[in-house]
């Protein structure tokens, strides 16, 4: 009876999430859904949580900073767990509740300083009910870097989150390494001792230069270059 409703409306409420994820790592609450995925129980996964205020009117930089690594957190976990398939205590949902999508939520906590950073355990029905306030964490890990960040998630939660680089900028590091070698071979051919000194070449510096370039762009911009 009780239980087998109890697990349905659970499944039913991680498909729900699943579902929304597919829109993108981290999901928006407002007054209207915000009990159902963040108070209600059972909850059977980590609720990291954020209340906001990023648009542009405010004037919050580190509301821009947070939400980016935030969100940036978001996508690794996903790209490494499912949580349709991961047990309760590896399942972390992300959650921002931005000030303008949630004003009666921001008065009920009373809320006057952004941004605010909560991460909630999973609770069952017969868990003690504690006060979202309780669950707040220092939220400056979210403002520095993605790995303070990352770590910040991984503390609260036990779940680990890696950090994966892209093997774009390697590859490319290692062709570019190939080239100035073939270079270097090819003018050892005529003139070994010139060669030993064609660091000196200004060619070879224009190469590194327009090359160190195209990395910090792509980078910074977190683009793909071909």
């Amino acid at each position: 009876g009780e239980s087998a409703s109890t697990s349905s409306s659970t499944a039913n409420k991680i498909d729900l999430l699943a579902n929304a994820l597919k829109s993108g790592p981290l999901l928006s609450l407002s007054d209207r859904n915000f009990t159902k995925f963040i108070t209600d129980r059972p909850r059977e996964y980590y609720s990291v949580l954020v209340l906001t205020a990023t648009d542009p009117k405010y004037g919050c930089s580190v509301c821009s900073k947070g939400r980016a690594n935030l969100e940036e957190v978001a996508r690794l976990y996903h790209s490494q767990y499912n949580i349709s398939e991961v047990p309760v205590d590896q399942r972390v949902i992300f959650f921002k509740a931005e000030v303008d999508d949630a004003r009666n939520i921001f008065g009920e906590l009373r809320i006057e300083t952004v941004p605010r950073t909560y991460i909630l355990p999973p609770a069952d029905t017969k868990s003690k009910k504690i006060p979202i306030q309780e669950h707040e964490v220092e939220g400056r890990g979210f403002m520095e870097s993605l790995q303070a960040a990352v770590d910040s998630v991984n503390q609260a939660t036990g779940v680990k989150i890696q950090i994966l680089q892209d093997p774009f900028l390697f590859l490319f590091g290692i062709s570019i390494f190939a080239v100035l070698l073939a270079l270097f071979v090819s003018a050892a051919v005529y003139d070994i001792f010139g060669s030993l000194l064609w660091y000196q070449t200004p060619k070879l510096w224009v190469i590194i230069s327009v090359v160190s370039t195209i990395v910090r762009f792509c980078v910074n911009a977190s683009v793909t270059c071909l």
